[in-house]
Order: C-alpha cells, then sequence, then structure tokens
C-alpha cells in the first residue's frame, strides 16, 4: 500500500482494460502521469462543485445546501426539513443541533450561521420565528 500523502485522499476506482490504456495513452500523449491527468480531469468537471465546497456559508440554508447529501446520509432530520432549510426555513433548535453534531460545527458556529440567516428574528422555544 502506498504511503499517505497529507491533505490528500486516495479514491479507488475499478475501470475496465481498454478504459486503463485509454487513460495511459492520454497522460502520456499530454506528458503527465496517470494520476495527474486523472486528478486534472476531477478537478475541471467537478469545477462548480468545488467552489461551492470551498466557499464558507453565510447562511444556514448555504450550509444545508453545500452539505445536504451528508445530511441525509446522517439520518437524523427528514428530507423535507432539510429542503425547507435550504430554502430559508428557520430550524428547530433540534435541528439546528443536528446538523451541527452531523456536519461537526459548534455551537458558536451554528448560533453565528443562526444570526446571519435571521438577523431581525427572535426564535421562540419551539424554532419557530417571532411575529
Amino acid at each position: 500500500m502506498p504511503p499517505k500523502k497529507p491533505g490528500l485522499i486516495q479514491v479507488c476506482v475499478y475501470v475496465t482494460p481498454s478504459l486503463h490504456k485509454a487513460i495511459r495513452m492520454a497522460a502520456g500523449s499530454q506528458g503527465v502521469s496517470q494520476q495527474k491527468w486523472l486528478t486534472q480531469l476531477l478537478e475541471t468537471t467537478t469545477r462548480p462543485f468545488l467552489e461551492l465546497i470551498e466557499r464558507e456559508p453565510q447562511t444556514l440554508a448555504q450550509l444545508v445546501e453545500q452539505n445536504f447529501q451528508q445530511l441525509i446520509e446522517h439520518n437524523s432530520i427528514p428530507r423535507d426539513t432539510l429542503k425547507a432549510i435550504k430554502e430559508g426555513a428557520i430550524p428547530s433548535d433540534v435541528d439546528l443541533l443536528r446538523i451541527a453534531m452531523a456536519l461537526d460545527k459548534s455551537e458558536r458556529e451554528m448560533k453565528e450561521l443562526l444570526h446571519l440567516s435571521f438577523p431581525n428574528q427572535e426564535k421562540q422555544p419551539n424554532g419557530e420565528a417571532a411575529e
């Protein structure tokens, strides 16, 4: 097994022999390693998602949007609730805590995002906005 490289995650994929040969040929034609060629291909094709991930969320809706799949897989908040928060709904205190736990966020970070998301709202104990 190759040594781990700091800041990198190894991704293993299975390809057909003909696709492997095509990758070798494509990388060779550009004078780069297969790893470099594949990394460049992945970076190019995932650029919109990379930009979304690398942008710090300014609201809870953005946080949920950026981490929607991870939150779904965490399975502690219903999909419909996540969709509503992603569309701007105020989360309940329980859902806010579940998001924090699923994404390993601190209480301070979540309170800051909550305030940035709803600067003129005061939350009631059930998580609903005050009228």
